[in-house]
């Protein structure tokens, strides 16, 4: 959230970085469960869905894809849908 390219686009859609960020997941077509417990930032994050990133910010989006996974489901590697090898 603290990337300078998702600052920009927050800036940009008059929204803040985590809108930006579900959005981005969300138009990928990607499940987003974000983390927010109290009432106001439930209903905060669902401004993710007011608004559309266009294909030109998307794209520079993926461009910050580090690859990195917090959980691989390895022992699912094998199966012809594991998600990670699309390099997403």
């Amino acid at each position: 959230m603290e990337d300078p390219l998702v600052k920009a686009l927050a800036k940009k859609y008059q929204r803040n970085a985590a809108h930006v960020l579900i959005r981005y997941q969300l138009q990928r077509k990607v499940i987003v469960i974000p983390k927010a417990i109290q009432a106001a930032h439930i209903e905060s994050n669902l401004e993710a869905l007011s608004f559309e990133i266009s294909q030109d910010d998307m794209r520079k989006l993926d461009s910050l894809n580090r690859n990195y996974r917090f959980m691989k489901f390895e022992r699912c590697i094998n199966h012809k849908y594991y998600p990670f090898n699309d390099g997403h």
